[in-house]
């Protein structure tokens, strides 16, 4: 019986600790880049280089089918845009 009370000491107590935690959380971070904003625009615009400067991409590996299928895309013409 001993157990059965431990055991809904831990339950009560977990539901406790989630009532009391904060409901959301927000997460910041930032860098400073030493280069021109054109060098660094070229860089991170530039979805085969998406890789290479974000860091949360190391965990998962990008699509190579996804990025071979946009590079190949078509460019699409927006009302009021200039190509390049």
């Amino acid at each position: 019986m001993i157990f059965v009370y431990i055991l809904l000491a831990l339950i009560l107590s977990l539901l406790i600790i989630a009532a009391l935690m904060p409901k959301a959380y927000q997460v910041e971070k930032s860098v400073i880049i030493a280069k021109q904003p054109h060098f660094v625009m070229d860089k991170v615009g530039d979805l085969n280089n998406y890789s290479r400067w974000n860091p949360g991409s190391k965990a998962t590996p990008p699509p190579k089918a996804l990025l071979r299928a946009l590079r190949t895309a078509p460019a699409i013409n927006m009302p009021g845009r200039e190509r390049r």
